[in-house]
């Protein structure tokens, strides 16, 4: 089963105003469900939207661009020269 937050849910969900809220819902900058006259917001849809809104802090940006220099630093072929 679904769970729907009110929109003061949402907004104590989020750590927002409730007049955020109602902006983003305006503009359908965030996902809800229209019930009638009442707007809803899907805990889970929620969850999927900040997820996927978030970006990475300058520490894991910093350990990504390592590992990915390490990997190629891997992938690439040794050769040994014989002299």
């Amino acid at each position: 089963m679904k769970t729907l937050l009110t929109p003061q849910q949402a907004a104590d969900y989020l750590r927002v105003k409730i007049s955020t809220i109602l902006k983003w819902t305006h503009f359908g900058y965030i996902p809800k469900i229209k019930l009638g006259g009442a707007v809803r917001f899907d805990l889970d849809e929620l969850d999927a939207w900040m997820e996927k809104r978030s970006t990475k802090g300058r520490a894991q940006l910093k350990v990504s661009a390592y590992e990915s220099q390490t990997q190629r630093a891997i992938k690439r072929p040794i050769v040994l020269h014989s002299d």
